[in-house]
């Protein structure tokens, strides 16, 4: 088990191929977190969050409604 077991991260902007919010996913879940991983486009989300074994959510930063409902949404899931 890792560090991190337990616990639930919450990493937005992990649309993006390769990108940082993708690098910190990947590393969250390695070290035990179960991951909710958002942003903008819902197939690089779904596809992170399977490889995974996360789950994902839309979310634009920019619009604080969203923000909030992503935070709804998690605690709600975990």
């Amino acid at each position: 088990m890792g560090r991190l077991a337990g616990k639930v991260a919450v990493v937005l902007g992990a649309a993006g191929q390769d990108n940082m919010g993708q690098v910190m996913a990947r590393r969250f879940a390695e070290e035990g977190a179960t991951v909710v991983v958002a942003g903008r486009r819902s197939e690089p989300l779904e596809a992170l969050a399977a490889e995974i074994g996360g789950s994902a959510a839309l979310c634009d930063i920019t619009d604080k409604a969203q923000v909030d409902a992503l935070a709804a949404t998690a605690l709600e899931r975990h």
